[in-house]
């Protein structure tokens, strides 16, 4: 956990750490085809947990972030499951 808090600490600073998303998602009609629902834009903001409670895991999200491991990425939800 040290080391994370330091690496952290070191990388972004001491927080709070923050991370905004751009959001993509179809504004869903269930007369059309889901291949002609609009696109709707918008953005979120997380916030991380306090170093103090979670340095390992903030340490990680925000390096991969950082990283662009999350850029491009998809989510799918199926409330029907």
């Amino acid at each position: 956990g040290r080391e994370s808090w330091r690496e952290a600490e070191e990388w972004f600073g001491p927080g709070p750490h923050k991370v905004e998303i751009d959001l993509e998602y179809p504004k869903v009609n269930t007369a059309d085809a889901p291949s002609t629902w609009p696109r709707t834009r918008n953005k979120i903001i997380l916030e991380m947990a306090p170093l103090d409670l979670m340095p390992h895991s903030v340490n990680l999200f925000l390096q991969q972030v950082h990283h662009g491991l999350w850029d491009g990425n998809e989510l799918t939800a199926n409330p029907e499951h």
